[in-house]
């Protein structure tokens, strides 16, 4: 009788098994979206308390001008602040004003690769070896222990 336990690798099922995965419908959907136009971030800037913003919502922001009667502006709301002839922006999450340098807000670039990456996933698109149908990677495979039985899941 051999002992020796199996290692080697498994083809999978004969079906293809999909669960939804929460964490990453997350991340797709709100973790590369710009807070003002709720859209995937493009050319992502960031603001000095560390958020970050589409360039042309940053754009707008600035051009918003709302008087306050002492010669500057402010927007109690997210919006533009100017103080000294500076443009500044609200930040709309923490409500930090950031005073945009002459050279304008640095590019967040980390944010940059993570959008393209995730927008390349989402394009990325398999079809079911059983029946054709399209698989977009915003589905989580299940190996062959975890599809026995499991509740949720989709069978192409």
């Amino acid at each position: 009788m051999n002992n020796s336990h199996d290692t080697s690798v498994r083809t999978p099922p004969p079906q293809s098994f999909l669960r939804s995965s929460g964490s990453a419908s997350i991340l797709n959907e709100t973790a590369i979206e710009c807070p003002i136009c709720c859209q995937v971030y493009e050319n992502p800037k960031q603001l000095f308390c560390g958020h970050s913003l589409c360039a042309s919502c940053v754009s707008h922001l600035a051009e918003r001008r709302i008087p306050d009667g002492l010669g500057g502006a402010f927007d109690y709301g997210y919006g533009r602040a100017v103080y000294n002839d500076a443009p500044s922006v609200v930040c709309p999450i923490c409500r930090t004003v950031t005073t945009i340098p002459s050279r304008g807000l640095p590019t967040n670039y980390s944010l940059s690769e993570i959008v393209s990456r995730v927008c390349d996933i989402k394009k990325t698109v398999k079809t079911c070896s059983n029946c054709s149908a399209s698989i977009t990677l915003d589905s989580q495979l299940c190996c062959e222990t975890c599809d026995d039985g499991a509740e949720g899941l989709v069978g192409f």
